[in-house]
């Protein structure tokens, strides 16, 4: 710094000393002019909680949000990737259903209606990062834009013209004394004043009046919100769907059990449940799995309960399985309670 740029400061500080603490009444930059740097100093507030809080929203736990930033602070120091991303709790419940819906088994009903609850969570989980992308994108993103260009910008002119303030003020104070080779610096520090005050004054303007740009924003917010919450509900709608179908197929097919069957000199030894029917509905149980070729047949797991219609022909059966009408051939089932 130069003696000069150093004199200056040295007398920014005085003036601004014989302000605070003298009572010396400095320059007054207008009610207008306090009232959008007050206006400023609120927006750049709310970016910085707005910010904070919507990272809240898409990443609910601050422990592994912290364990995630502490490995992305290591891997930039080391100039490598970081991979690590958070882990949507739905994506931890699917992988919990997942798990004992395959230790029940496909043989189990309540095994299957974890299978499929597991997938639909594993989507709710894939909306969520989708989600998180589209808001980090279309808000976050122009929001981390506005604070280091825009609002940094007229915080620098504010400075600026704070400077240029206790310029002028220092070289009127001297004026005032009856220094007057002091007047041409007085009316250089005046005209570097006023010019940055008009400087400060419309770039002040121009952020204030870009308020629909910031509505736009948030708008972009609410959007990506509102399309995740509705495809997560329809997500969720389906699979209630899906489970109230297989439950009141599941009732229909299985009362309380009036006979317990323990084959112990099978090798294959098992307990059959058998449910009646409602008091003797005809029924059979599958003793091969069977796969559809086509929307007429009905296609079933092994070991299921099926409701019995009537006998197409010496070969087909035609019957109920969990909701679903169709044929499957005579001799994939046992039959339980005949037609």
């Amino acid at each position: 710094m130069s003696i000069q740029g150093w004199k200056k400061n040295l007398n920014r500080v005085g003036q601004r000393f014989n302000e605070k603490v003298a009572g010396y009444k400095g320059t007054q930059k207008g009610e207008n002019y306090k009232h959008m740097t007050d206006q400023i100093d609120v927006y750049k507030k709310h970016f910085d909680d707005l910010t904070s809080k919507t990272v809240d929203v898409l990443q609910p736990n601050p422990t592994i949000r912290a364990k995630i930033g502490a490995v992305g602070t290591w891997a930039k120091l080391r100039g490598t990737s970081n991979n690590v991303v958070y882990k949507q709790a739905e994506a931890e419940l699917a992988e919990v259903m997942n798990k004992y819906g395959n230790l029940l088994g496909p043989q189990s009903s309540y095994g299957r209606a974890l299978l499929e609850s597991s997938t639909a969570f594993v989507d709710i989980a894939d909306l969520k990062y989708s989600n998180e992308d589209s808001i980090r994108d279309g808000f976050l993103g122009p929001i981390h834009a506005i604070m280091n260009q825009e609002i940094k910008e007229v915080n620098n002119l504010r400075k600026k013209c704070e400077a240029r303030r206790l310029d002028y003020d220092t070289q009127r104070k001297s004026h005032e004394k009856g220094n007057k080779t002091e007047d041409s610096s007085l009316v250089l520090a005046q005209r570097q004043y006023e010019e940055a005050m008009e400087s400060t004054t419309l770039a002040m303007v121009n952020f204030l009046n870009s308020e629909p740009d910031h509505i736009i924003n948030l708008g972009n917010m609410i959007q990506s919100m509102a399309e995740f919450h509705t495809k997560a509900a329809e997500t969720l709608n389906r699979l209630h769907t899906e489970l109230q179908s297989r439950c009141h197929s599941f009732r229909a097919f299985h009362a309380p059990a009036t006979e317990v069957t323990l084959h112990l000199d099978d090798p294959r030894s098992h307990v059959v449940y058998f449910a009646g029917l409602n008091a003797g509905q005809p029924c059979c149980k599958s003793i091969f799995p069977f796969k559809a070729e086509n929307e007429n047949e009905l296609e079933f797991p092994q070991g299921e309960i099926i409701k019995l219609i009537e006998q197409v022909d010496s070969n087909w059966y035609l019957g109920e399985y969990h909701g679903r009408t169709g044929h499957f051939p005579i001799n994939y089932v046992e039959v339980i309670v005949p037609l």
